[in-house]
């Protein structure tokens, strides 16, 4: 079997730097893994979760790789973002007047389509520690 090495980066966020979280350099997908999800090595990068509002899906420290070729909303599903200069990874959802509402453990809160200047979409989760 064919092994892609893909040498994926962390993303660097205010939180790893303030949590001192190094993630790893290098994960190992097969091709096909990768051919499967028509995900790309150069695209994804590592990224730490800073908090426990997704438990038990996704847990602070654990690792998350992003899509950072695909920004855009699929809802439902985890999405690395900033908000407001702020850091999160959080489902989210669109809903019919274009607003956006990222929900989590913790409760749901809505972004107005008038901040979405506000709003800066990292990438779409395409992998947790763990799922392989």
């Amino acid at each position: 079997m064919k092994t892609a090495i893909a040498e994926i980066n962390a993303l660097e966020t205010t939180s790893n730097k303030m949590n001192n979280q190094q993630p790893p350099v290098h994960l190992t997908f097969s091709q096909s893994w990768l051919d499967k999800r028509k995900l790309k090595a150069k695209n994804l990068k590592i990224m730490p979760v800073n908090n426990d509002d997704l438990a038990p899906e996704l847990n602070r420290w654990d690792f998350v790789t992003i899509d950072t070729a695909n920004t855009s909303i699929v809802n439902g599903r985890f999405h690395a973002f900033t908000y407001d200069n702020q850091f999160y990874i959080k489902r989210l959802k669109t809903l019919p007047n274009g607003d956006l509402e990222s929900f989590c453990n913790m409760g749901r809160q809505v972004i107005k389509k008038c901040n979405a200047k506000l709003f800066i979409p990292l990438g779409l989760v395409v992998y947790k520690q763990g799922d392989l």
